[in-house]
């Protein structure tokens, strides 16, 4: 039997697991969001991974009762099946141009404009909305006090500053919100 010398052990190893190097490396990859687009209700990435190499019609798995479009330039993981890249799927997509800083704990959703969902440390939810928080349900129930910082109203009749006929024909006065 042939002795190798040490440099020929190295090559041979090398040689014998470089098939195997080369799967392992593409099993999981950061990619780059490049484009999104749906099919039916799938949604489809475009994605970049290492050496610009182009992974189009990615499918973006997602959790149950969760979704998101991301923006192009998002960051990806993508998953390769059996270290094949004709088999891949992106797992999870987050933006660090837009990422929320929370403590400990804590949970937010949010988007690109600063629309949030904050679920703080202290029990606390914080919603902020540049345009209007919306709640269509047949019935909405708060156990507790509502305050507002401005008027409220129903159906364009302020709740402060309107008055009511009363049965003998008077008006009552308008409300006093102290």
């Amino acid at each position: 039997m042939n002795q190798l010398n040490p440099n020929q052990l190295i090559r041979a190893i090398q040689a014998f697991t470089s098939p195997l190097s080369r799967k392992l490396k593409i099993i999981l990859q950061r990619a780059a969001l490049v484009r999104a687009g749906y099919r039916g209700k799938r949604r489809l990435l475009q994605l970049q991974v290492e050496g610009d190499q182009t992974l189009a019609d990615i499918e973006h798995l997602e959790p149950f009762g969760f979704t998101s479009h991301p923006l192009n330039g998002a960051e990806a993981v993508a998953l390769s099946f059996n270290g094949n890249g004709s088999h891949t799927v992106a797992l999870l997509i987050g933006d660090a141009r837009y990422r929320l800083e929370v403590a400990e704990g804590e949970t937010a959703i949010y988007n690109q404009q600063g629309d949030k969902v904050h679920i703080r440390a202290d029990r606390s939810i914080e919603i902020q909305s540049a345009n209007k928080v919306l709640v269509n349900a047949p019935e909405l129930y708060c156990s507790g006090v509502i305050r507002a910082q401005d008027v409220i109203s129903h159906s364009n009749v302020s709740l402060i500053n309107h008055q009511h006929n009363e049965t003998n024909g008077a008006t009552t006065h308008k409300a006093n919100p102290s």
